[in-house]
């Protein structure tokens, strides 16, 4: 697993997350489902930092990472898009990767960011997902 954080490749990533987890009991099939009932799951379970009380660890980031991968590449899948931006692996992604589809431009890490760092608040991943996919589908389907 370390050899695939290394190589930058969100898609990679995304695919060693979703075997990883999917072998804890997660259901990461790169389905709007998956996104819908895992990723709050997942953000909820001791993978992640929550709130502000200390910094996070390498492991913590390494699947801040990850997750992010995951969502952006089910995205990415489902609708057609384009990874763009530069992934960064064991930190990080908020200003830095996205996915392109069409003229807009989704940040997996903006949502999955605010959400642990102001952990309960910001809703749910469904909630945010009632709101993006229209968003996107808008985009591709002109």
């Amino acid at each position: 697993m370390d050899q695939i954080y290394k190589e930058a490749d969100p898609v990679a990533i995304a695919q060693q997350f979703a075997a990883t987890h999917t072998l804890s009991g997660f259901r990461l099939d790169f389905s709007i489902g998956s996104l819908e009932t895992e990723v709050d799951r997942l953000l909820e379970s001791p993978l992640f930092c929550r709130g502000r009380e200390r910094l996070e660890t390498d492991e913590e980031r390494r699947n801040l990472a990850a997750l992010c991968a995951y969502v952006g590449e089910t995205l990415r899948q489902l609708f057609g898009g384009e990874w763009g931006g530069q992934f960064y692996p064991q930190g990080d992604n908020f200003y830095t990767s996205f996915v392109q589809f069409g003229n807009y431009r989704y940040w997996p890490g903006h949502f999955i960011s605010y959400r642990l760092a102001n952990w309960p608040m910001e809703g749910t991943f469904a909630q945010h997902l009632e709101r993006l996919l229209p968003a996107i589908q808008a985009r591709v389907s002109k």
